[in-house]
């Protein structure tokens, strides 16, 4: 039998968010090199994913299986989801258990009971960090507990897990600095799993956006920009916003009634969609638009958003946060906004829209071989073989 990495998440594997999407393209490296992936997740299994010849549930040839319990309170559902001795026992053969080399894990998921039993085991755990909030992102700032103990993990239990995946520069540097056996990797994606882009004519130039405009990215600052344009250029540009209804936008977004009023038929507006409706939309824009101010969490962290949008062949227009200024390039494969301010975002814009078709088509393509070159997880296969092999040895 072959050796078994355990993959272990609270995240909706296989089909949700931007951890099941990573979790997901390191399965498939993992298993490219020679190792057997059996991820243990907390969502309930889907009967599309049913392999009765088999009888195990697989998504693109990774098994999964899930602990999920109907019903539980929220104290007994974070006991559930902990309790990693009973999953394994009651998910795993005992042939299995016995070849379990490696634990993966994202940072979210690592406990200090998940610690102490691997410990105990004496079976590695590579831990995958892809965010440090700040402050800034609590409510009541630095003496909110949530944030306390985000930090504290951060700092002192993800260390001891010694070896540690970086999704930023920022966070290699750190773990390195304490010791741990780190390797940096930017976003992973399945790039075959893309659509491939439409081309639409210009003008109107498209602009997209969708996720969540709170939390991390200053959408509002964007809009700013956008006004500043002057009438003859916004009729040029068309924005369009997914992510909640015309209602929440108003709630939620400083002054969204007044960006509505202002930008009119340069923006449009439309609620949640599926990672289906965002490829489609992805595939009609032009460009990803993306502000994020400099911070410890635009540091840490890198959007997923990019390479999801470079591999639809969609450059991004951005300021430089994270580590996105060895990714994207001027008038390339995205058009960089020089400093965090509306002012810079409407330089950035009005560029934009001078671009024509056909040097639209060459900065789709540089954007689609810069995320098959940068984030597809083939292109790391060896990388990956090589870290694993020093662990597991």
């Amino acid at each position: 039998m072959k050796q078994i990495i355990i993959v272990y998440t609270f995240s909706p594997f296989p089909c949700g968010d931007a951890v099941a999407n990573r979790i997901l393209a390191y399965a498939l490296s993992m298993q490219d090199v020679g190792y057997k992936v059996i991820v243990l997740t907390n969502t309930p299994s889907r009967e599309c994913d049913y392999h009765s010849e088999k009888s195990i549930y697989s998504y693109m040839n990774i098994e999964y299986r899930s602990y999920y319990v109907n019903g539980l309170n929220k104290i007994m559902r974070v006991i559930h989801r902990n309790n990693i001795i009973r999953i394994v026992n009651d998910l795993l053969l005992s042939t299995e258990k016995k070849n379990i080399c490696l634990f993966y894990t994202t940072y979210r998921n690592f406990g200090f009971f998940l610690h102490a039993v691997l410990k105990y085991k004496k079976i590695p755990v590579v831990v995958d960090v892809t965010e440090w909030h700040s402050s800034s992102q609590f409510k009541y700032g630095m003496i909110n507990p949530k944030y306390f103990f985000h930090s504290l993990k951060n700092r002192f239990l993800v260390p001891r897990a010694k070896n540690i995946i970086c999704i930023t520069r920022y966070l290699e540097n750190f773990y390195k600095a304490r010791g741990c056996n780190t390797l940096y990797l930017p976003p992973q994606i399945v790039i075959k799993d893309y659509v491939a882009h439409s081309l639409p004519n210009i003008p109107p130039v498209k602009l997209f956006y969708a996720g969540n405009m709170q939390k991390k990215d200053y959408i509002w600052l964007a809009l700013e920009g956008l006004i500043l344009l002057s009438d003859e250029e916004k009729n040029k540009v068309q924005c369009v916003l997914a992510g909640c209804s015309e209602d929440s936008f108003r709630s939620l977004i400083p002054n969204g009634d007044y960006y509505i009023k202002s930008l009119q038929h340069s923006l449009k507006i439309i609620d949640k969609i599926s990672k289906d409706a965002v490829q489609k939309n992805l595939s009609e824009s032009h460009f990803l638009i993306l502000m994020r101010p400099q911070s410890r969490y635009s540091s840490a962290g890198f959007p997923s958003k990019v390479p999801e949008a470079l591999a639809a062949g969609v450059p991004v227009i951005t300021n430089r946060t994270s580590d996105l200024e060895h990714f994207i390039f001027d008038m390339e494969n995205g058009i960089i906004v020089n400093e965090f301010t509306a002012e810079a975002f409407a330089t950035a814009v009005r560029k934009a829209i001078t671009i024509d078709n056909e040097k639209f088509k060459y900065m789709s393509k540089i954007a689609y071989n810069s995320a098959k070159k940068y984030f597809n997880y083939e292109a790391y296969n060896e990388t990956i073989r090589i870290y694993l092999s020093d662990i597991t040895r």
